[in-house]
């Protein structure tokens, strides 16, 4: 799909932006897409697909190939400060039934509810997330949950978050609510 960009993003590619550039990615999204999305998708329809470089650098979050094969890395990491801004995603854009399982093997679906560690252990390998501690509130969790119960009528729910006992007050309101 020559006249397809393709765009490429989730928490991998805060490690791997150059190899998905250079196994045929045409821009990265480096950390979080809430802030970069909008920004991005008006700089492509302005520029259109053709010209979709012309400019780009001035996008932040974004990394890409420039035309002479250099890279542009993303240096400004934009980042959404209060989680309870993301929106409830919206599964009707795909078949859930695809995910929703019947019989014995339950679908599962996740929520997650937090961003980066709070620990700033000397070992780990991602600079990214150390120290860098942001979470939603037990409300924007439980509203989530909620909706994809009502939604879609699910049983199951995984919270994906890495340290979701983590600030423990949230994480109790959390279980009282449900």
């Amino acid at each position: 799909f020559p006249n397809i960009l393709m765009l490429a993003g989730g928490v991998h590619m805060r490690h791997c932006s150059e190899e998905a550039l250079r196994y045929g990615a045409d821009i990265v999204v480096n950390y979080e897409a809430e802030t970069v999305i909008v920004p991005l998708l008006k700089h492509i329809e302005t520029n259109g697909i053709s010209r979709f470089r012309s400019g780009l650098d001035l996008v932040s979050g974004v990394s890409y190939l420039n035309t002479d094969g250099t890279m542009h890395i993303a240096t400004e990491l934009p980042a959404l400060e209060n989680l309870d801004e993301v929106p409830i995603v919206n599964y009707d854009l795909i078949n859930v039934e695809d995910y929703i399982k019947h019989g014995k093997e339950p679908g599962v679906f996740y929520v997650t509810g937090q961003r980066g560690c709070p620990f700033k252990c000397n070992y780990c390998y991602d600079e990214i997330q150390r120290g860098d501690k942001r979470v939603s509130s037990a409300e924007w969790m439980f509203n989530n949950a909620v909706d994809l119960q009502k939604k879609y009528d699910i049983n199951y729910l995984t919270i994906a978050d890495n340290n979701f006992t983590f600030p423990r007050e949230r994480a109790v309101e959390f279980c009282k609510k449900v």
